[in-house]
């Protein structure tokens, strides 16, 4: 077996052992990867809010809400998203909400379709760019 094979297999034996502290060349072991997400998750989490923040987030779930129910007169055409969406505002996972925001202009197909799905979204999209904390708020 060549040199740069053999090192580049044991690495990748480094990179998958669940005790190593390179797990997957995170720089963590598999429990500390497992953990700081978790605990990312809990802090951003609704119940983990002072009040003002969940009734900021409940008055934005349901504005996405009612903007929903709206889309779902005229389409089904991604609906799950707008759900999933809905819960990464209830969650406080605004990386994911930013990147909610760029799919639903649906700027990446083109034609009438799009241009259609972009009009009846347009509410949500709105609803959902005003979930978004301040810099002030935002941890």
């Amino acid at each position: 077996m060549p040199e740069d094979k053999a090192k580049r297999l044991e690495q990748t034996k480094v990179w998958l052992d669940p005790k190593s502290d390179d797990f997957m060349g995170t720089g963590m072991n598999l429990e500390d990867l497992t953990l700081s997400g978790t605990a990312d998750q809990i802090s951003r989490s609704y119940v983990m809010q002072d009040p003002v923040e969940r009734r900021r987030r409940l008055q934005a779930v349901i504005q996405l809400s009612h903007a929903l129910f709206e889309i779902r007169k005229e389409t089904i055409f991604a609906t799950r998203l707008a759900e999933s969406a809905i819960g990464d505002v209830l969650m406080g996972d605004w990386a994911m909400v930013r990147e909610w925001l760029k799919q639903f202009t649906f700027s990446d197909e083109s034609g009438s379709w799009a241009q259609g799905q972009a009009k009846t979204y347009k509410p949500f999209l709105t609803a959902l760019r005003e979930s978004l904390p301040t810099e002030e708020t935002e941890t």
